[in-house]
């Protein structure tokens, strides 16, 4: 439904869009390269954190059961890392 590349930032309560692809069947809007947002909730903010300190190499955050704005969705997120193997955003799917 929808696949980003972000780079979190402000101690993780921001993002900011690199990559914004959307399937034309869902709610969501194509986010410009540079667009700024909050992070959603203390659950992305955590799952960004451990994958850049490197105690996490992925994470899959369910949002069901109504607690989301954007209805029922699982996203799964995992590093991109440059060639001195450091994260430098992050590739997320919904």
């Amino acid at each position: 439904m929808f696949i980003y590349v972000i780079e979190p930032f402000n101690g993780y309560k921001d993002i900011r869009f690199d990559v914004n692809v959307v399937n034309t069947d869902s709610e969501y809007d194509v986010r410009p390269i540079g667009y700024v947002a909050p992070t959603s909730s203390d659950e992305y903010r955590t799952a960004y954190r451990s994958i850049y300190a490197g105690s996490i190499d992925h994470a899959i955050i369910m949002r069901d059961k109504g607690i989301s704005l954007f209805g029922d969705h699982i996203t799964a997120i995992v590093p991109i890392k440059d060639s001195e193997d450091l994260v430098e955003g992050l590739l997320c799917v919904q």
